[in-house]
């Protein structure tokens, strides 16, 4: 065995040397989870220890004394941590056959020959759970109907049929009594983990749907061509909410689980996007919720769908990525989980744990279960239906506020518009004045001084005329007094 000591920028370079098999589509990017190392029936969960976790972040970051223990612990996640009992209800053949560090072995495997098919892994589990509804209890995990045509040629499972095939063999060598449903999910969790995630609490007990009688309509996994075509943020932020409500998720659950996009890219071959969110694609951390935060987005100018890119160009952001920072209620979230990793791990961990057991009727024996404790579940599920309405309800008038708010604004951004356009031309009109005044003065100045000039001109020849005609009549009065002086 060996340990997969690829650090962020080795894995960066790796980006530009490989193609990701973490296939992004429209409708349904890579999320995922932390938990504790029970499951809810009290029995050991299939999970790999937070050291391993911690161990395998330190060699991400390159520190050397951590990176003998990062192959101790690889090791140790390989050949597996235990197995849990656990009986599920009206199977088969009981999960109680199987020897789940075997199963989580065999996934190693190709997790060490393929580093790329973790982000896959990832989406796979995701999109096999996350068509749950939680109002008609139809869909989920429950069944692996997403083997099944239509759900497996729904546009947001592009690629999935590949990642499927390759855990065929897997699937074959614990026959019947490992369940698609089960091997789906369980190799999600392995591959969170075998990433340097945290460690999630997974249950066996699915049961296999024969057929696809039971698959879900397409368009429940989260869109980004429907957030992207939205009149506005309060649209996109809307939709989110709208398909993580339906599942049962709120507002935190909603950014711990976006935050597995740190995993993975997107390839237009399959979504029409393109680029990985970070720089460390194989690494599971917070790095994607620091790059929201601290880089800089614009909107990436091609031919292709809406999409974000930093400065670089190097990296990328989906319509339903930004919506997290626009939207302040998930802001904060954001914001929490960029400062505080193991706080993001911690909710993370939880949330993919509740995602991968959606739209399963019970993962432990009936015995385990009391008629007080079935009782208060149906009350809060009632509960958690009434609050999901109100929910919707309020984020719909929220909505309508936020339009009317956006398109008040517009009206106030053209008035003032119009008001400086005004202003404008009544400066140049007033300009236009002030110059013809201008213009008007300096001609009758000018023709002032050419009048003065003439009059001068005038002037000095009168006198010049005088002087001469008093000179002659001086030489004649001279003359006169001469000649009377001499007789």
């Amino acid at each position: 065995l060996h340990c997969n000591r690829t650090r962020a920028v080795a894995q960066y370079s790796v980006l530009h040397k490989h193609e990701f098999a973490a296939c992004c589509v429209p409708s349904g990017r890579v999320f995922g989870t932390h938990a504790g190392s029970q499951n809810l029936s009290g029995s050991r969960s299939h999970v790999v220890p937070m050291s391993v976790a911690k161990a395998q972040r330190a060699n991400r970051r390159g520190n050397p004394f951590f990176e003998g223990a990062a192959i101790a612990v690889s090791t140790v996640a390989f050949c597996g941590v235990g197995a849990a009992v656990c009986e599920a209800a009206q199977a088969t053949e009981s999960n109680d056959q199987i020897d789940f560090s075997k199963v989580r072995s065999s996934v190693a495997v190709l997790l060490e020959q393929d580093p790329d098919f973790g982000p896959t892994l990832v989406r796979l589990g995701w999109h096999a759970s996350g068509t749950y509804d939680r109002f008609t209890r139809t869909g989920g995990s429950n069944g692996g109907t997403i083997r099944f045509e239509p759900e497996s040629g729904h546009g947001a499972n592009a690629g999935l049929s590949k990642a499927m095939a390759r855990l065929e063999p897997i699937k074959a060598q614990f026959g019947a009594a490992l369940t698609y449903g089960d091997l789906y999910t369980f190799a999600s969790a392995v591959a969170i983990e075998h990433m340097g995630g945290p460690a999630i609490a997974w249950r066996p007990g699915r049961m296999d749907a024969v057929d696809g009688s039971a698959c879900t309509p397409d368009g429940r996994l989260p869109d980004a061509e429907v957030a992207a075509s939205g009149s506005s943020v309060a649209g996109t932020v809307n939709h989110l909410r709208t398909i993580f409500g339906r599942m049962g998720f709120n507002d935190q659950e909603l950014v711990a689980l976006s935050g597995a996009h740190a995993l993975g890219r997107c390839h237009p071959s399959a979504s029409g996007y393109t680029g990985p969110w970070t720089r460390a694609p194989t690494t599971f951390s917070n790095e994607y919720f620091r790059e929201l935060l601290e880089n800089t987005w614009t909107l990436k100018k091609w031919d292709g769908p809406i999409q974000y890119e930093d400065p670089s160009g190097d990296l990328m952001m989906l319509p339903s990525d930004m919506a997290l920072i626009w939207d302040r209620d998930l802001r904060g979230y954001v914001e929490l989980y960029a400062k505080n990793e193991e706080k993001f791990f911690e909710d993370f961990a939880a949330a993919f744990s509740k995602l991968l057991e959606l739209g399963v009727a019970r993962l432990e024996s009936s015995s385990q279960r009391s008629v007080v404790a079935q009782r208060l579940a149906h009350q809060k599920e009632e509960l958690v239906s009434k609050l999901g309405e109100m929910e919707r309800a309020a984020a719909s008038a929220r909505a309508v506020l936020e339009e009317q708010l956006f398109e008040a604004q517009r009206a106030a951004g053209v008035l003032s518009a119009q008001a400086g356009e005004a202003a404008e031309a009544l400066m140049r009109e007033k300009e236009a004045e002030v110059r013809e005044l201008e213009q008007a003065l300096y001609e009758r100045v000018k023709r002032d001084a050419a009048d003065l000039k003439n009059t001068h001109a005038t002037l000095k020849q009168k006198i010049a005329e005088e002087q001469a005609a008093l000179g002659k009549k001086l030489d004649e009065k001279a003359k006169e007094i001469k000649k009377s002086w001499w007789g």
